[in-house]
């Protein structure tokens, strides 16, 4: 595992020894700290000893967002990146073009509590990007590509937003986060791509953590792009999803997070 993956790992490592705490103690009778903040549902069973057992669960589903959710995308996505974000109209006719380039996590509200946005487009876009001729604000359908282009094979992505919102502490944000990416690492697997060259800034400390993540170098400068801030990128193999996707599941296996990929695209190879 790099080094820099590990740098990730410290609340990682904290959620995966709760959430297993959690899953050996039946008789758990109350949400632990780390849910706090969220709607929970307790279900209690018969247990072999003939006493009632309580098993507290977390509802929360990682998916594409419908309409309305990318309608509530849109205003946290303006509410905390005002000015260097889509514009609502592009965000509205690029879900429409590619509803899979937006993923978002709903609690049983169906508000939005973490979401990422990924923009898929072809060599020569990408380049412009990474220099600075363009910039996310810039991006249209017209610049970007589907899984079902002749060229996808071939494609670049731009990895936009990587947010958790609402008033969790950082066990609770670790679990959300890995959901998001574990969401998207999978999405890739279907596609089976051989290679995925990726490329992102970082705007937030998730988008900074995210760039740790993967391990991304610098490929422009601050002060070599229009608009000053520094691209990242790697290119993405599936021997590294595989490892990645491996760290994130430890987080995720007490199912407080239902993985939905029904919006997600398929290869042809995948069964």
């Amino acid at each position: 595992m790099p080094a820099l993956l590990k740098k990730l790992r410290s609340p990682v490592e904290k959620a995966v020894e709760i959430l297993l705490r959690m899953r050996q103690n039946s008789h758990a009778q109350e949400a632990p700290e780390f849910l706090s903040g969220t709607k929970t549902q307790d279900f209690r069973t018969l247990g072999r000893s003939g006493k009632i057992q309580s098993k507290v669960i977390c509802m929360f589903t990682c998916k594409v967002p419908d309409e309305a959710g990318i309608r509530r995308l849109t205003k946290i996505e303006h509410h905390l990146f005002d000015g260097v974000s889509l514009s609502k109209e592009r965000i509205r006719e690029i879900h429409e073009f590619c509803p899979e380039m937006f993923c978002v996590i709903e609690n049983e509200d169906a508000n939005i509590v973490g979401y990422s946005t990924i923009f898929t487009m072809a060599p020569e876009q990408a380049l412009h990007f990474i220099s600075g001729s363009i910039s996310e604000p810039d991006l249209s359908p017209e610049l970007l590509i589907t899984p079902s282009d002749d060229n996808f094979s071939k494609t670049h992505a731009y990895i936009g937003s990587v947010v958790v919102t609402g008033d969790f502490n950082v066990i609770t944000r670790s679990v959300l986060l890995s959901s998001l990416l574990s969401w998207r690492m999978t999405q890739m697997t279907r596609l089976a791509l051989r290679r995925l060259p990726v490329f992102m800034i970082a705007a937030s400390e998730n988008g900074s953590q995210l760039i740790r993540f993967v391990g991304a170098r610098i490929l422009k400068e601050a002060a070599e792009r229009e608009d000053g801030a520094p691209v990242y990128g790697r290119t993405i193999t599936p021997s590294f999803m595989n490892r990645a996707n491996k760290a994130l599941q430890r987080c995720l296996s007490s199912g407080f997070v239902k993985m939905d990929y029904s919006g997600c695209s398929r290869s042809c190879a995948d069964s």
